[in-house]
């Protein structure tokens, strides 16, 4: 039994420290996000910083290993490593000071040095583990290929754990600072097994014991120890004490690393080994090894950067997603470094490793077709639904088990992220399986050359080190420039291709037929020539190109940068007489613009928007307006059509507060706060908890009024619907038709000049920009939008003009505030960066609501929308007292399991419209919630406004005063109404308790079972 668990202890050790290495690199994401805030310029630094520390760690590790035996140095290492992994979070408190100011350095620069500050050294000690462990089971092992592979595989194995438990539950339950301490709390323990010095061991073992107890809020809070501030995050008592002990238990580990020399090996009296070298026999080199293992680890860091690409591009930016990318991909490659190990005890020369990049080649050229599928290939396999296999991920409520199966259960549910995971796993699982079987077969094919040399530890480092330089290549020259320039389509053709040629280049003649069909691919992909572009537009390697210029073009615009798939959709209204332009990141759209219309509106969250900035405008006194005998006469503004029916309505256009059934790619489509489409007379749908439709709106009562709700009133000629709900209800009468719609008209304030200074968190399509500089003349126009394509695209398609007198500033949001909370204020501050499949958490934070009350003036407002789903209790009661009815249901514990399940189906939802009023309430005195669904707390998805400000806002008779701007929507004059003390008070019931911060901010997790209702669209 010993010799089982001494032959079990490397690949114990693989799987633990890749478990680790992968929980920090997730981590750090967040850990930066102060600094640097959350984009893919992030996610790249992160994980190409990280590659580089393990790459240069492979090297020492390697080298460490032929001159330590490495039993006795892996104690040490894991002791140091622990020690390091919590100095991230001491050095990331106090980078402010180790770094110049954020306006003294290139943001992309600033971004790589704080990731390296904070990171490299620990994945450098973290990364040394590998080759030592792989020497430890080679030492021992019979075949050096499967050991190594074995490895390779149990480290992919443990890489793949730590990234969904972290991903998908740790990120939830703690808060990022707690899980470090958990993750150093690990490594300790495991330092506590492997050192050899009974006080080194006990050390370790108290170092784990405090950081534990300090990771369980309970105990802190008994003990009452106080801590130490940090910033975003704070160390208790029993933490510090664990973090001083860390710092004895790494002098252990340096000590134990020096004198953990082997000791020399005693040759006299025996004769020379038979496969000792000869003297003078000069050292086989590993160049060609290192090529080869370079091109791998190059290509599939490049289509992991791709496929997060993909995955946002159908499915948004959320953690969910790139844990299912990061793990399916180590899954991939796990499984092909064991199935490699197994191969390379048969493989004697490196041409016959050909077959193993021909099958890369075709797997991953595969990717194009299952991303974007031809005509054919789509009618055959998905009926011909959407072209794009993830895209599924939206509808794929479950997954149905075939009859013949003859199991209990005919489906599996999916909630929002195993519906990620399920589409990422079809598309890039087998590509990534092909490419983890190369690093296996090379490494042991390096063991062979230097194995009489005693070098093994050195071949193992230096295949791992090149892999890794290849991988860090791969991950910046993807994600800084390829998918910029290429686009992700002709990335994956130009890696199919490599891989290709590589097959062509170890092996035969035969291979360059295969290489050929990628190469051919490219030609067509980049060729511009019109027949050309036509085949590559039909077999789906080549996107589409948009006109500006052309009226009855599908698309004004198409681009694809390093944030978003652009595309500007062309529609014409009124028979050609008006030109709407949309815009669309990512299959989500992010606004509208009628060309020549600034004054526009259709949005309803827009309409509160405008009424609540003209109140704010008004109480600046930064406005002058035109006196009442000057006032003009209503504007006569462009008809805002209502939607056609379903059946007529163009793929993927939204009606009302929800999108319809979502054809093609435009599916789920929604604004940067999931915006629906100008007005309909439809009804979204609601979860899946319920399908009727509510009866009509009624005055709700006190949560205990034990009277019940009141009967409907009955319509009084003359006066207002008492069923209408009085967040849509106005004093003008129903109007019968458009175009006494029209005649009515809209108004713009009868503002004469402004010196309000606005910021917009997001560029979208310039809608609502444009709009203030045309209602209130003068007024000055700040955007912080991420992607310079965004404003491109705004210029070339939407009618933005190059010389607009408003200001963009491209870079994360949180950046532009970083850099400008003491020097810049603003009377109002619009947030347009949230819905519901990509939130930037970085920007809920308390810690940038406090930046961004900086930068508002005394009377400033902040207005931000969020796309959530609100089911209040008493629908929720309803939906119950119909079920029983409808049941007729008479036990009354059956009654009460009913209202339960209900009750927990309606707490499921509204958690980030919750969480974010919760912590605004940290920040401004003043929070007011407005809904765009005709029934609040009906349980349909919908935009809610939410509005801060730190002086109180008259908000009474919105939209129904003489002289306020008029909206119409469904008909009817907008008059919204901020929620009251019962829809304020169950709103703050689905927080949680949570308050958002640098440290703990679980968006996506909130947002999840919104995503998931996506499916009833």
């Amino acid at each position: 039994m010993p010799g089982f668990l001494v032959r079990l202890l490397p690949y114990a050790l693989a799987f633990s420290s890749s478990l680790c290495i992968m929980i920090i690199e997730l981590v750090s994401s967040r850990l930066v996000a102060r600094h640097v805030g959350s984009s893919l310029t992030v996610w790249t630094s992160v994980i190409g910083i990280i590659l580089g520390g393990i790459c240069l760690g492979n090297v020492l590790g390697g080298r460490l290993a032929d001159r330590v035996d490495p039993r006795k140095a892996v104690g040490p290492l894991f002791a140091i490593g622990a020690l390091l992994t919590l100095s991230t979070l001491w050095v990331n408190a106090k980078l402010d000071l180790l770094i110049p100011r954020p306006d003294a350095l290139n943001w992309e620069l600033r971004t790589i040095l704080v990731v390296t500050l904070d990171f490299l050294i620990p994945a450098t000690v973290l990364g040394m583990i590998g080759p030592v462990v792989a020497k430890m089971a080679v030492e021992q092992a019979r075949r050096a290929g499967s050991a190594i592979g074995d490895v390779y595989f149990v480290g992919a194995i443990g890489s793949i754990v730590g990234t969904f438990i972290c991903g998908f539950y740790l990120m939830y339950y703690l808060s990022t600072s707690t899980i470090v301490l958990v993750v150093a709390a690990a490594i300790s323990l495991l330092a506590a097994g492997l050192m050899s010095a009974i006080m080194a061991r006990l050390a370790a073992a108290a170092t784990a014991a405090c950081l534990a107890l300090a990771s369980i809020p309970g105990i802190v809070d008994k003990l009452e120890l106080g801590g130490l501030d940090l910033g975003s995050y704070k160390l208790n008592g029993l933490a510090l004490v664990g973090n001083g002990l860390a710092c004895v238990l790494g002098l252990f580990g340096v000590a134990g690393l020096l004198t953990a020399r082997r000791a020399p090996e005693d040759s006299a009296g025996k004769s020379p080994a038979k496969n000792e070298p000869a003297a003078g026999e000069a050292r086989p080199g590993l160049a060609d090894l290192a090529v080869l293992a370079f091109v791998a680890s190059l290509v599939f860091m490049s289509l992991e950067m791709v496929a997060g690409r993909l995955v946002q591009r159908h499915l948004g930016s959320s953690i969910y997603g790139w844990t299912s990318v990061i793990g399916i991909l180590l899954a991939g490659l796990s499984l092909g470094n064991f199935l490699g190990g197994k191969i390379a005890d048969f493989i004697k020369k490196e041409s016959q490793a050909s077959w193993l990049f021909l099958a890369a080649s075709v797997l991953i050229l595969g990717v194009i077709f299952l991303e974007t599928q031809p005509p054919w290939l789509r009618d055959v396999f998905l009926g011909g639904d959407s072209p794009s296999v993830l895209s599924h991920a939206i509808t794929m409520t479950a997954i149905k088990i075939p009859a013949f199966l003859h199991l209990p259960w005919q489906s599996i549910p999916l909630t929002w992220p195993f519906r990620i995971l399920v589409v990422t796993t079809i598309v890039f699982f087998l590509p990534a399986l092909t490419l983890g079987t190369v690093s296996p077969v090379v490494a042991k094919l390096a063991v062979d050359r230097l194995k009489r040399h005693h070098r093994t530890g050195t071949a193992i480092g230096q295949v791992y080190a090149w892999g890794m330089v290849g991988s860090i290549l791969g991950t910046f020259l993807t994600g800084f420039f390829l998918i910029d320039v290429l686009g992700t389509k002709g990335v994956i053709l130009i890696l199919a291709t490599v891989m290709g040629f590589g097959a062509t280049l170890l092996g035969s003649v035969w291979h360059a037929l295969w290489a050929g069909i990628p190469l051919g691919l490219c030609v067509i992909a980049f060729t511009p020539i019109t027949t050309i572009e036509k085949i590559g537009l039909s077999w789906g390697v080549r996107e589409e190109a948009g006109d500006p210029t052309k009226a009855d073009a599908d698309y004004s615009w198409i681009d694809e940068s390093n944030y978003y798939y652009i595309k500007v959709n062309n529609e014409t209204e009124q028979g050609g007489e008006i030109t709407r332009r949309t815009l669309v990141l990512d299959n989500l759209i992010h606004g509208y613009f009628i060309l020549d219309h600034p004054e526009r509106l259709d949005y309803d969250y827009e309409h509160i928007y405008a009424l609540v900035a003209y109140r704010a405008a008004r109480a600046s006194g930064k406005v002058t307006f035109k006196p009442a005998a000057e006032e003009p006469a209503p504007t006569k503004l462009p008809r805002q059509p209502f939607a056609p029916p379903a059946a007529a309505r163009p793929a993927g256009e939204k009606t009302g507060l929800k999108s319809v059934a979502a054809a093609e790619q435009d599916a789920p489509k929604g604004d940067a706060g999931a915006k629906p489409s100008p007005p309909a007379p439809a009804k979204p749908q609601r979860p899946p908890a319920e399908s009727k439709p509510a009866p009509p709106a009624q005055a709700k009562p006190a949560p205990n009024d034990a009277a019940g709700p009141p009967k409907p009133a009955k319509d009084v000629p003359g006066k207002p619907d008492a069923n209408i709900p009085p967040t849509v209800r106005g004093d003008i009468p129903l109007m019968r038709d458009e175009e006494e719609e029209e005649q009515r008209g809209s108004s713009l304030p009868n503002a004469q000049e402004s010196k309000m200074t606005t910021l917009f968190l997001g560029g979208g399509a310039y809608c609502f920009q444009r709009h203030m500089q045309k209602a209130y003349p003068g007024t000055a126009v700040d955007v912080a939008e991420i992607d310079p394509a965004v404003t491109r695209a705004n210029h070339k398609a939407t009618g933005l003009p190059m010389d607009t007198p408003i200001k963009t500033y491209w870079g994360d949001a949180r950046q532009f505030v970083e850099l400008n909370q003491n020097s810049k204020q603003y009377d109002l501050v619009f947030g347009d960066a949230f819905n519901d499949f990509s939130v930037p958490w970085h920007l809920t934070t308390r810690e940038f609501n406090e930046k961004i009350k900086k930068m508002m003036s005394p009377n400033g407002v902040y207005m931000i929308n969020i796309i959530d789903v609100y089911l209040s209790d008493q629908e929720a009661e309803k939906r119950a007292n119909r079920k029983i009815a409808s049941g007729k249901v008479e036990d009354p514990a059956k009654k009460a399991s009913l209202r339960e399940l209900e009750l927990a189906e309606a707490h499921r939802y509204g958690g980030f419209v919750g969480a974010w009023t919760k912590t605004a309430k940290e920040t401004w005195d003043h929070i007011y919630i407005f809904g765009t669904d005709d029934d609040p707390g009906s349980g349909l998805r919908e935009t809610f406004v939410v509005v801060a400000s730190m002086k109180p806002l008259d908000l009474a008779d919105l939209g129904a005063r003489p002289d306020d701007p008029k909206f119409y929507h469904r008909r009817r004059r907008v008059e919204p109404k901020p929620y009251g003390p019962y829809d304020l008070e169950q709103v703050d019931a689905r927080s949680r308790g949570i308050i958002l911060t640098d440290d703990y901010a679980p968006v996506e997790n909130l947002l999840a079972p919104v995503a998931e209702t996506r499916a009833n669209d």
